[in-house]
Parts: C-alpha cells; sequence; structure tokens
C-alpha cells in the first residue's frame, strides 16, 4: 500500500468556485448557479452511474462554493449518506498539510530548509548526512521507501512508532545523491513529521492542528490516530466482483506524517483560501512551497497545467480511500474529489474534468 501514488508523477488536486450548491442539509443543496453546477453535478452523476462513485466533491471560485455535495453512502451497514461534511482520511494529500506545518516552523525561525535532517533525527545514519529539509519536502533526498518492503506488508495492521518505520531503512544506502533526481518518498515525509515534533516539542497531531488546521478554521481535519471515535467518519470500502466489501485493516500508526490525516471537502476549502493569505504563509515560502524542484513538484505539491492553466495538485490512495484535491491559483478555482470506494470513481480523473468544466464556463 502506497500512501499515495503520484497521479502522472503521481499527483493530483483541485479547487473551483463560483456561487451555489450549499449544503441545507444531508444530500441536500440549493442552486444560485444552476447552469454550472447542474453541468459539474451530471459530470459526478456519470461515475456514480458508470461505477458506483463514493464520495463527496467540491468545485469553487473565489472561495465560494460551486458545487459541494455528497455521493453514495458514509457508512453502508447503517445507510449513512456522504455530505459535504464527511469525513475522509486522505492518503498522501496529508503531504501538503505536512509541507505547510514544516514551513511555519520555518517561518518561525525554527527550522532552515537546508538544515540537515539528521542534524534534529539522531536515528538517521551518518551516510545520510547530506540530506536537508529541503530535500525531504521536495522528494530529492534518496531515502528509501518502507511500503514496498515485507515488513511493511506483514505488520500495517499492528501498531508503530515512527522511530521504528526509519528502522526499517536505515541500514541502506540513498537511492542516489541528494539533490540528483525526484523519487516519491514516503518515508522522507516521515522524517519530517519527526522533525516536526522535535523542534516544535508536540505531536504531530497537535503540530498540525495548531500550525495548520486551527489558524484555517478547519476544525473538521485531524490525524487519524489508532482507536480514535470519530463522528461524522466515512468507512472505507473495496469494489470487488462480488460488489463494495470493507476495505482491509491498516493501523494509522504507519501513513503518520506521510499519510495520516482526515479532512472533509469543506475544510479543504478553508485551506485553500488560507494559501492565499499570510494566514498561514509568508508570500516567499508560499512562492517555494508552489515552485517547481524536480519532475514538477516543489514542497509537498505537484506543479503542472490544468487545460493550460497553472495549477498545483496532489492525489492521496489509502486502505479503503482515495482523494485528489487540485488549486488553480490564476482561476482562483479549487476543486477536491473525496472517496470511500477504491476501484470507483477514479478521482484525480474526476478533479481534472470538473476543474476543465469550471474553467469553460469562465471563459463563456
Amino acid at each position: 500500500m502506497n500512501y499515495a501514488p503520484p497521479l502522472a508523477l503521481g499527483l493530483v488536486a483541485v479547487c473551483a468556485s463560483f456561487l451555489a450548491l450549499v449544503p441545507s442539509g444531508p444530500g441536500q443543496e440549493r442552486k444560485p448557479q444552476p447552469a454550472l453546477a447542474e453541468r459539474l453535478d451530471e459530470q459526478v452523476q456519470g461515475r456514480v452511474r458508470a461505477d458506483g462513485f463514493s464520495g463527496a466533491v467540491l468545485v469553487a471560485r473565489d472561495g465560494r462554493p460551486i458545487l459541494a455535495r455528497g455521493y453514495g453512502p458514509a457508512n453502508r451497514d447503517y445507510d449513512l449518506p456522504n455530505t459535504p461534511r464527511t469525513k475522509f482520511r486522505i492518503g498522501s494529500v496529508t503531504k501538503p498539510i505536512t509541507a505547510v506545518a514544516i514551513l511555519t516552523l520555518v517561518q518561525q525561525g525554527k527550522l532552515r530548509l537546508d538544515d540537515p535532517a539528521r542534524h534534529y533525527v539522531p536515528e538517521i545514519p551518518a551516510a545520510w548526512e547530506k540530506v536537508t529539509i529541503h530535500h525531504l519536502l521536495s522528494h530529492t533526498g534518496g531515502v528509501p521507501e518502507h511500503t514496498g518492503l515485507p515488513a511493511y506488508r506483514d505488520r500495517k495492521t499492528l501498531p508503530i512508532t515512527p522511530r521504528d518505520i526509519v528502522g526499517l531503512v536505515r541500514d541502506k544506502s540513498l537511492d542516489f545523491p541528494p539533490g540528483d533526481t525526484f523519487q516519491y518518498s514516503n518515508t522522507g515525509y516521515i522524517l519530517l513529521g519527526m522533525i516536526g515534533e522535535k523542534v516544535s516539542g508536540r505531536r504531530y497531531a497537535e503540530l498540525v492542528r495548531q500550525n495548520v488546521f486551527g489558524p484555517a478554521g478547519m476544525k473538521d481535519s485531524g490525524y487519524d490516530e489508532p482507536g480514535l471515535i470519530l463522528k461524522g467518519r466515512a468507512s472505507g470500502y473495496a469494489n470487488l466482483a462480488l460488489g463494495p466489501a470493507q476495505a482491509p485493516y491498516l493501523d494509522m500508526s504507519w501513513p503518520y506524517a506521510a499519510g495520516g490525516l482526515y479532512s472533509t471537502v469543506e475544510d479543504w476549502l478553508r485551506l485553500d483560501k488560507a494559501l492565499y493569505t499570510e494566514q498561514l504563509l509568508g508570500a516567499e515560502l508560499r512562492r517555494k512551497m508552489f515552485t517547481p524542484v524536480r519532475n514538477n513538484y516543489g514542497y509537498g505539491w505537484g506543479i503542472r497545467k490544468v487545460a493550460g492553466h497553472e495549477a498545483a495538485a496532489h492525489a492521496g490512495a489509502i486502505a479503503g480511500f482515495r482523494s485528489a484535491v487540485l488549486r488553480l491559483p490564476d482561476d482562483h478555482l479549487c476543486v477536491a474529489v473525496f472517496s470511500n470506494l477504491v476501484g470507483a470513481g477514479r478521482p484525480a480523473e474526476l478533479a481534472d474534468q470538473l476543474a476543465r468544466i469550471a474553467l469553460e464556463e469562465k471563459q463563456k
């Protein structure tokens, strides 16, 4: 299990708006912008009819929702519906949030981007001494990946500490000299979580709450710690030949800062809006975050184009869930697609399609 297979490089993210579809209750929306809202909704409904897409979708422009709606059940045992406020595990869409949290520590003067990671995590071997915070944020450190190891496959239902995750690969050589190329590394983001805890003196869950979720007003987002009772959460399912089935269990101590967060599509819009301001980060750090380092990846974001428009994106995959987020800053467009049925709907592809529809409408 990879917490986030990058889409076409491993990424996709989306955000769009105008006015429209504001939920007045579970499964209910009102339509101030019916034409565009209905086009977007019909695109999603097509995925529902074709392969049973289940999840929540938000498209917003200028910070205002055009479409914000749930599709299919959040819990199939109790027939509870998905809504824009349903909490989904977001897999590697966690990485942009971890990146923001680390950059807030840089902004506070507690970290520097060129600091060696080993300075903060003694478990990192001397052979990795040239790996910096910059390299970890941009997946250019050559840190070996732990999710493909037999130990991960055999033990992923059991609790583990971040230190023990690093222990699975610390005796391995770097895959390449730091900075030479791009290689997606969940392990690198595990290290970033450990560094954040060391520098802030707070657990990762508290760090993202205080430095990201709180300031951005994201009250329905957090770290899905093992055993957490979470009101309004979606259950994760796999789409099998005989129909949807409960997804295999994954202890959430494994994904940690690389893929362990939950959120809602409504909360994602709050984050998107905050990233246009100095609410979380100053202009220079925001510029760095969205500037490609290698392979069109910045700090926690893939940078690419959608219909010729600049976009920042990420995709996520974790047991029973898929997610895709996309922000088009020049158009103030935001799209978020969170799904709780693996094998249905292709959220990353759907997010792109919704963004294109919103861009086409703007040009009319």
